[in-house]
C-alpha cells in the first residue's frame, strides 16, 4: 500500500532546505577531519575522540540511503543477478565505528528489489550485519521523496522520536523525505559516512 502524505509538509520541507542552504552558504568555512577539528568559528571544538562520544547523546539511530551513499550507484537496467556492490571509500571502517555508538538502518529507492535481495548484496559485500533494518521503495510501494521507507525503518526499529534520527543521503529527494518524516538530514561527504556524521555533530555543538 502506498504511504499517503500531503503536499503541505513537502512545501515546508522545500522551504527548510532552501533556508538551510542559504545559511550554510553564508557561514564561515569549517575544516574538520577524522583526525581532529579546526574551526574558524569562535569557541574551541572538542577533540574528535570526545566529539564522537556525543553521537549517542544526540541520536538514537542513523539511517542511510544506499546507492550513492554506501555503494556506488548501479545502472537501473542491470539485472539483479549481475549486480555487484562496489563500496564507497571507508564504508566498512565507518560502519564499524558508527555501529558501536548508535543503531543503524537503511532506507533506499530500488526499481525491483525488496529487503531480502538488498540485504543479500550487502552481506556479500561484508556490511549487511551493520544494518538492523533495511527498507526499500519496493517494500513500501513508494519512492523518495515520499518518506514512507524512512518511516517504515523507524517504525520497525521502534524509534519513538523522529527528532533523534539522522538520515544520510546524496540526493535532494533524500533530504526532502527526511524533512517530511521529521528526521535530521546530512548529505554524504566525500570523506565518507563517518565524516558526514561528525560534521553534522559539529554543527549541533
Amino acid at each position: 500500500m502506498r504511504y499517503s502524505w500531503s503536499a503541505q509538509p513537502l512545501v515546508r520541507a522545500l522551504r527548510i532546505r532552501d533556508a538551510l542552504r542559504a545559511t550554510v552558504a553564508s557561514r564561515p568555512t569549517v575544516w574538520l577531519s577524522t583526525h581532529g577539528v579546526r574551526s574558524v568559528r569562535s569557541g574551541a571544538r572538542p577533540a574528535i575522540s570526545s566529539m564522537t562520544r556525543v553521537i549517542s547523546t544526540l541520536l538514537d539511530a542513523i539511517i542511510f540511503d544506499i546507492g550513492g551513499t554506501i555503494v556506488k550507484e548501479g545502472e537501473p537496467t542491470t539485472p539483479i543477478g549481475d549486480l555487484v556492490p562496489v563500496l564507497l571509500p571507508c564504508v566498512v571502517a565507518d560502519l564499524a565505528f558508527l555501529s558501536r555508538r548508535v543503531r543503524i538502518g537503511a532506507a533506499t529507492n530500488t526499481f525491483v528489489m525488496k529487503e531480502p535481495a538488498v540485504r543479500s548484496l550487502l552481506d556479500a559485500a561484508g556490511i549487511g550485519r551493520y544494518f538492523e533494518v533495511i527498507v526499500t521503495s519496493c517494500d513500501v510501494g513508494a519512492a523518495k521523496p515520499d518518506p514512507a521507507s524512512l518511516i517504515a525503518v523507524s517504525t520497525r526499529m521502534k524509534l519513538a522520536d523522529p527528532g533523534r534520527i539522522l538520515y544520510v543521503g546524496d540526493r535532494d529527494t533524500d533530504e526532502i523525505a527526511a524533512r517530511v518524516a521529521g528526521f535530521h538530514f546530512t548529505y554524504v561527504h566525500t570523506g565518507g559516512i563517518r565524516e558526514s556524521v561528525v560534521r553534522w555533530v559539529d554543527g549541533q555543538l
